[in-house]
This record gives structure tokens, sequence and C-alpha cells, in this order.
């Protein structure tokens, strides 16, 4: 019973490799519509990289109409499972009110928790949002980050 499932993950695991493998394909080769379908397939079941990459997508509108809102949402379900980039992209999103509402404070949290983990051009980023930070903002913002990460960037 135990090899039963042992093959059973094997052909799983297998199968959303080829399938990851497939998108990357199709997405390096600017077939941007077959890849959208292909990452969307992977995103919906989960698959935190495909989840990134479906947000790329939406946010520069490859393979689908450019849609902030759908970004931002596919973004911060990566971020959510750790995907620095994901992050990243939050954060300037926040900056710039794609998809959101403009929000430094959230942005500055972001851009921390990245910064967290070696990321210079996060700590830099970090660094000049600070600035536009009132103190009160900027406690704010600290008390997010470690809210977050307290959450494991669940519900951030």
């Amino acid at each position: 019973m135990k090899s039963f499932f042992c093959i059973l993950f094997t052909l799983f695991y297998m199968n959303v490799v080829s399938a990851w493998d497939e998108a990357n394909e199709v997405h390096n080769d600017a077939e941007y519509k077959a890849s959208f379908r292909e990452y969307k397939g992977l995103a919906l079941q989960g698959f935190a990289r495909a989840q990134f990459n479906l947000g790329h997508m939406y946010h520069k509108g490859e393979g689908t109409v450019q849609d902030y809102e759908a970004a931002f949402n596919w973004y911060m379900q990566a971020a959510e499972q750790g995907v620095v980039n994901a992050q990243f992209n939050l954060a300037l999103m926040n900056v710039k009110g794609e998809g959101v509402a403009q929000n430094y404070i959230r942005a500055y949290m972001w851009w921390d928790i990245v910064a967290s983990n070696g990321d210079k051009d996060a700590k830099n980023q970090r660094n000049l949002i600070q600035k536009s930070l009132t103190f009160s903002q900027l406690v704010k913002a600290r008390e997010l980050v470690k809210e977050c990460q307290a959450k494991s960037y669940r519900d951030c």
C-alpha cells in the first residue's frame, strides 16, 4: 500500500513538473496566450511560482488583458507562500497604487520583509520609502512587518 502511494505521488509530481516545463517553454517562445493557460492551471493548483508568473502576466498584459487587481491577487497568493519576487512586486504595486489603493506603509512592510532575506534592492527601496513616512506611519509599518512574519505571510 505504501508503494502504491509513492507511485501515485511520483506520477502526480512528474505531471506537475512536466506542465511547469511546458509552461516555461511556451512562455520563453513568446506564445503568451498558451503560456498564460498553462500557468493558470498550475496556479489554481497552488503552485507558487506559477502564481507569481500569472501575476506577472496580468501585470504586464502578456497573454491576457492587463489587469492590476488580478496581478495583485496572484502576487499575493505567491507571496503568502514565500515567493520573494512576488513580495517585492506587491511593494511596487502599493507604491504605484496598481490594483490596490496607494499605500506606502504596506510598501515599506513588503520591502522590509524582502530586505530581511538579504535583497539589497528591497533594502534600498525600503530606505527610500521610509523618507516619505511620518514617525507614526513608520511605527505602524514595522508592526505590520512583525505581524506578517508571525503569520508566515498569510493575510498580510
